[in-house]
């Protein structure tokens, strides 16, 4: 990240929205912040219906494991928790980030630090996302909704 993270705006965490409009295949969430040197995990989650975790499903739950070494993907569909998919932190306690979470037609393609991480097959229709919530060990910068790449 090219700016001073003391120059950024900050969101308030836990950090809630609704999405104004439904996720088409080709649109890309953007996420920059900077983790606390004593960062423990930090998730970002798609919600169907509420950005909470009261029983909704999460078609998407991107869960970074400082406390494991590990990013766990997986989804909760009608009270249960799929398999995790599990990979290796590309980045450091302490250090700004850069998450992207492109949807396609069948699956999320990751992206950390502008590399290519991990592709996450839907287990939800992609129409069910209505909100998302991102929560736990950081300074969140930003977060941007990108245009379509097909």
């Amino acid at each position: 990240m090219a700016k001073d993270m003391a120059s950024v705006k900050k969101y308030p965490i836990p950090y809630r929205s609704i999405l104004a409009e439904k996720i088409e295949p080709g649109q890309t969430l953007i996420v920059q912040g900077k983790t606390f040197e004593s960062a423990e995990r930090f998730s970002i989650n798609f919600h169907k219906d509420s950005a909470d975790f009261s029983g909704v499903d999460i078609p998407l739950h991107l869960s970074i494991r400082f406390d494991e070494g590990k990013i766990v993907l997986n989804s909760l569909a009608a009270g249960e928790w799929g398999k995790e998919e599990r990979k290796s932190i590309p980045f450091k306690k302490g250090a700004a980030f850069d998450i992207r979470i492109r949807a396609h037609d069948d699956r999320f393609i990751i992206f950390c630090d502008h590399k290519e991480f991990k592709e996450f097959e839907y287990r939800l229709p992609l129409t069910y996302i209505t909100h998302m919530s991102i929560d736990g060990d950081l300074d969140l910068a930003n977060v941007h909704w990108g245009g379509k790449y097909y």
